[in-house]
């Protein structure tokens, strides 16, 4: 099954890298990150539905053929990036339902259980 995805253009990526890579024409933008699994946020898209039974993404398949719990980030860098930890699923769970309770918007820069559309540096 071939799938794909946009890359995330966040200010630290190259702009050839992940073009070179899929043999596509560089978008001129920086393209940092390129997601291929079923995170909610950006699922790969599955370029023939026929072969999943109409499924048009990787979340929409999981939740039919059953969950696929991977992500696979292709990092292009062309800056400093940050650093990433990623708490335990115990860890996860206390604060995601820590800041619900607190009221804290998904997309707030002051969450730390969630996954944001930004580079923190």
């Amino acid at each position: 099954m071939r799938i794909g995805n946009t890359p995330r253009d966040y200010a630290w990526g190259s702009t050839t890298a992940i073009a070179r890579l899929l043999g596509t024409t560089p978008s001129g933008a920086p393209e940092a990150e390129l997601w291929l699994g079923a995170h909610p946020g950006s699922p790969a898209r599955i370029l023939d539905s026929a072969e999943t039974g109409g499924a048009a993404d990787l979340a929409h398949w999981g939740e039919t053929a059953g969950t696929l719990p991977y992500l696979l980030k292709v990092l292009a860098a062309a800056g400093p990036l940050s650093l990433q930890a990623h708490p335990s699923s115990a860890q996860a769970r206390a604060g995601f339902e820590r800041e619900n309770a607190e009221g804290l918007a998904p997309d707030s820069p002051t969450a730390t259980t969630r996954t944001r559309s930004t580079s923190r540096r």
